[in-house]
């Protein structure tokens, strides 16, 4: 499954952080003025290992992004 966007993208150097454990990023903390727990991310990547999946993101600047997980059936 895949979900993308077409928003101001992550940059290349963000992607490997983006499931850690309370991780905020820069693009994410200046353009909303809405805080998070920097949690989403990371529980999602739980909860997909668990059931022996991976997620992963692919993005590039001004273009979006895409996430994509795989869970074995």
């Amino acid at each position: 499954m895949s979900v993308a966007d077409t928003g101001v993208g992550i940059a290349q150097e963000d992607l490997p952080k983006l499931f850690n454990k309370f991780q905020q990023l820069g693009n994410a903390k200046s353009l909303h003025h809405i805080s998070g727990t920097g949690l989403g991310l990371y529980i999602s990547k739980e909860l997909i290992a668990l059931h022996g999946g991976t997620i992963y993101a692919k993005s590039e600047a001004n273009r979006g992004s895409t996430f994509v997980f795989k869970i074995p059936v």
